[in-house]
């Protein structure tokens, strides 16, 4: 489905920042299932550099996520943030996935890209590449095929996740039609996600950039008839 879905993450800035302090030019923002039908969700913005900052105070926490949750984060560029997620929680419950094949990740991002990926396969972590996060065929990959057919309507609890992850999409462009495009993009991003994620208690975390084309997209619009409320800005 068009271009790569997954951005590259900013180089983190040193000093000490707290850990509720907006990093400029970016937010997050995270959705909820169930309880008021049609809500939505959005939390509070954390950089991957904060995020990396916080390795040396929990090893059951990482910003927001904890080694109790299981995680699945779709649109992965280098996979540094899914390595660096699995290094500090454990990674038995985190499955990393991009739009790409493992041989266009290395050819575009190279060594970072091959490190990263050593990492989270030492720690247990699962890997999908080709995962298209707006097709259900693609998606279903990451659950154990024997429980799911292919409609994903009886995929078993045991496998469901209570976080999905998607940094930074983006389909291309910047017109008016690139718009469009990337709401389609996230409106069966949130649609195939709701077959993953634990009823009434599963969120989708989504990070964009603070700009006037992002901000746009107008996601809570997006997410609300889909069944997702918005829980924290």
């Amino acid at each position: 489905m068009g271009r790569k879905r997954g951005r590259k993450h900013q180089k983190p800035k040193k000093g000490n920042k707290k850990l509720k302090q907006h990093h400029k030019g970016f937010k997050n923002t995270s959705f909820r299932q169930g309880g008021r039908e049609g809500g939505l969700v959005v939390a509070n913005s954390l950089s991957h550099g904060q995020l990396i900052q916080l390795e040396q105070h929990s090893r059951t926490k990482f910003g927001e996520y904890t080694n109790g949750q299981k995680i699945l984060l779709v649109g992965e560029g280098n996979f540094t943030f899914s390595a660096a997620l699995a290094t500090r929680l454990g990674g038995e419950k985190i499955c990393a996935t991009s739009l790409d094949s493992y041989g266009t990740v290395v050819g575009k991002y190279g060594t970072l890209a091959q490190d990263a990926l050593k990492t989270l396969q030492s720690t247990g972590a699962k890997i999908q590449h080709g995962v298209d996060v707006t097709e259900k065929g693609t998606m279903l990959k990451v659950v154990d095929h024997t429980t799911s057919n292919d409609s994903g309507s009886n995929v078993q609890e045991e496998h469901k996740f209570d976080v999905i992850v998607f940094n930074f999409p983006h389909c291309g462009g910047s017109t008016q039609e690139d718009i469009e495009r990337n709401r389609e993009m996230l409106k069966g991003f949130f649609s195939v996600s709701k077959l993953l994620l634990r009823p009434g208690k599963g969120e989708v975390h989504i990070r964009l950039r603070d700009t006037p084309f992002y901000n746009s997209w107008n996601i809570e619009d997006i997410a609300s008839p889909v069944g997702f409320f918005l829980r924290k800005k």
